[in-house]
């Protein structure tokens, strides 16, 4: 796993975020033997991002966020994630026509998880035809979120 490759300074939810933030998560998870990874949580609720961001800091892992469709392919076309969730259902820009858009480039290999309320049998086969890694319903339980990016992060590219 690698650590996010611009991270910048930027107001977050616990602060502010400084540069080598990220990476200092990956090397202080490594040292204690986990698999840290940077992640991309993609969604237009804040509270949503929040409580993802809190779960996924807690495992070690650097934790970007994005707001809506936009921005989360501007930051996957300029920085590296190991592995990206994204919410589906988002104004201007959807969770399944950024998953198209991202998996239609030269970086597509970065699994991506689809996180929705929307729990049909049929949602779920139609993002994993498009190229999602998985497909969890909302709300998510902390164990299967936390099963679910190791899942990834452990597993070898």
């Amino acid at each position: 796993a690698a650590a996010c490759s611009s991270w910048g300074t930027r107001r977050e939810y616990t602060g502010k975020r400084e540069r080598g933030q990220a990476a200092s998560a990956v090397t202080q998870a490594r040292a204690t033997g986990g698999t840290p990874g940077c992640v991309l949580d993609v969604d237009d609720v804040e509270t949503n991002r929040d409580v993802l961001y809190r779960r996924l800091k807690r495992q070690g892992d650097a934790v970007d966020t994005a707001e809506n469709g936009r921005e989360a392919l501007e930051k996957l076309r300029t920085e590296t994630f190991d592995l990206v969730l994204l919410d589906i259902m988002m104004p201007d820009m959807d969770g399944y026509q950024v998953l198209v858009r991202f998996k239609s480039g030269a970086t597509s290999g970065t699994p991506v998880i689809m996180l929705s309320a929307l729990s049909e049998r049929s949602s779920r086969m139609h993002f994993m035809n498009v190229g999602a890694a998985e497909y969890l319903t909302k709300p998510v339980p902390r164990a299967d979120l936390v099963a679910t990016v190791r899942k990834f992060l452990c597993s070898p590219p």
